[in-house]
């Protein structure tokens, strides 16, 4: 097993260097038929730099030069060739169509025969608008490729700012009970982040049985003060025993009434503000609720104080890494 496995390796290892191989060579061959072409045309011979750089040029050729900046140094060497044998025409077109691909295309004088430089003045005079309008069509496009760039790097910039404050943030998420929310005096509704309603019941419910107890106290008393014997006349209580507030029996049961009454009323009303505010906190009753609280920077992300020390003096400052 282990020999079928290496023999496996092995054939995918020759496989991708044959697949690997005709890319090389091919880029080798493309640079060997160019500097052969070039050569000919540095030496002089017109006709054989024609015949070699015309497969170089041609798109259906297997010898077609991929290299965008090769192409072009080889269409430059086959116009002047083209010039230099006076096939005018021909060389025309093949300037004309170096121009269309740069309309700012001059050729280095010294480089090339004076009589290519005319030809392409020539050529250039007579696409002068083409040439302005393609040189237009690339300038537009050029300043649309830059506001796209812009706008990349704004949308980038942007989206590292949304996860810079992401990062900045985290959510904390509090689960809440059931039971808490019925609770009465408000704290359900604080359980609910709803703070007016939790002071609004814990003040009214307060308030109330506050009332209740008040007012029960009261009436007990009243009911203690009726209840005592009063004076009437006879050997066993005799008048002089009793009090001012004793012989008023029709005021203090007055009063024992009002405070009964008070009593109950506040009772109810405590009762009614108590079921009220339960209600309402389980209604509103959510099982989780998340805040937003700010993320602790880890140390080496925390501002630090700089200190630095020059000829001219010493300077202190804030370092941090975002």
């Amino acid at each position: 097993m282990p020999k079928r496995g290496a023999a496996i390796l092995l054939a995918l290892a020759l496989a991708g260097g044959l697949g690997l191989a005709p890319v090389g060579s091919a880029r080798a061959d493309e640079l060997a038929d160019y500097e052969l072409a070039k050569s000919r045309f540095d030496q002089g011979k017109w006709g054989e730099a024609v015949a070699r750089f015309t497969p170089l040029l041609d798109p259906e050729s297997a010898h077609y030069l991929r290299d965008e900046r090769l192409r072009f140094e080889a269409s430059q060497m086959n116009a002047a060739s083209l010039v230099a044998l006076e096939r005018i025409d021909e060389g025309k077109i093949a300037i004309a169509t170096l121009l269309r691909a740069d309309p700012t295309y001059s050729p280095t004088p010294g480089l090339y025969p004076q009589a290519y430089i005319d030809r392409v003045i020539e050529v250039r005079a007579e696409l002068r608008e083409e040439l302005e309008r393609i040189m237009r069509e690339k300038i537009e496009a050029q300043r649309e490729r830059e506001r796209k760039a812009r706008e990349a790097r704004e949308r980038e910039k942007k989206r590292v700012a949304a996860l810079e404050a992401l990062a900045a943030e985290e959510t904390v998420v509090a689960s809440r009970s059931r039971w808490i929310a019925a609770i009465p005096f408000g704290v359900g509704q604080f359980q609910n982040d709803a703070p007016g309603l939790g002071a609004f019941f814990a003040t009214s419910e307060t308030l109330t049985l506050a009332s209740t107890v008040v007012s029960a106290g009261l009436a007990l008393h009243y009911a203690q003060a009726v209840s005592q014997p009063r004076c009437n006349g006879s050997e066993v209580v005799p008048c002089e025993a009793a009090t001012d507030g004793q012989l008023d029996l029709v005021k203090l049961e007055r009063n024992f009434e009002v405070a009964r009454a008070v009593q109950w009323v506040s009772f109810g009303g405590t009762l009614a503000l108590v079921v009220a505010g339960i209600i309402e906190a389980e209604v509103a009753f959510e099982d989780e609720s998340s805040t937003q609280r700010p993320r602790e920077l880890p140390p080496e992300l925390r501002p630090a104080p700089t200190v630095s020390l020059s000829p001219d003096g010493a300077f202190v400052g804030l370092r941090g890494v975002f």
